[in-house]
């Protein structure tokens, strides 16, 4: 996944570089004020939660449609491929089992479009020279696509 990060602030680039100044190790994770939150046990009864996640046959197929279209797109010079339809379908299983939700649903999917995809498409130059953006094109396809009932 892309998540797309701000700058920070004024403020908050002066406190990083008087932490940096002052001697910060970013690898002193206790000193950064991060500490562990899962095991690896949690994360493996994390992970078998997240495969009991039930999909649809069709919310399969509607994964498989908006990441196909990115590669049908005239705004698209190369499209997202399959590993990124299984990323997408993983992340929506995933994102399902945090919600608290038994199964995947085309929400689920869609609001996953972006960062799964965002950085996994390259746009056409003259789409790019007009100023449009893949998240643009993402939002297009997505409107696009018919949603499963």
């Amino acid at each position: 996944m892309k998540v797309v990060l701000p700058y920070p602030s004024a403020e908050e680039e002066d406190g990083i570089l008087l932490r940096s100044h002052q001697g910060f190790d970013p690898n002193d994770l206790a000193l950064a004020g991060l500490r562990e939150v899962a095991d690896l046990a949690a994360i493996m009864r994390a992970r078998k939660a997240m495969a009991e996640i039930h999909v649809e046959p069709k919310v399969v197929t509607y994964v498989r449609k908006l990441v196909a279209t990115t590669r049908s797109s005239a705004s698209i010079r190369i499209g997202a491929g399959p590993r990124a339809s299984v990323h997408l379908l993983q992340a929506s299983k995933a994102k399902a089992a945090l919600d608290g939700s038994p199964f995947v649903t085309p929400d689920h999917v869609r609001s996953l479009v972006l960062p799964v995809l965002r950085h996994r498409i390259i746009l056409d130059p003259e789409i790019e020279l007009d100023g449009g953006t893949p998240e643009e094109v993402l939002q297009e396809i997505i409107g696009r696509v018919d949603v499963p009932r």
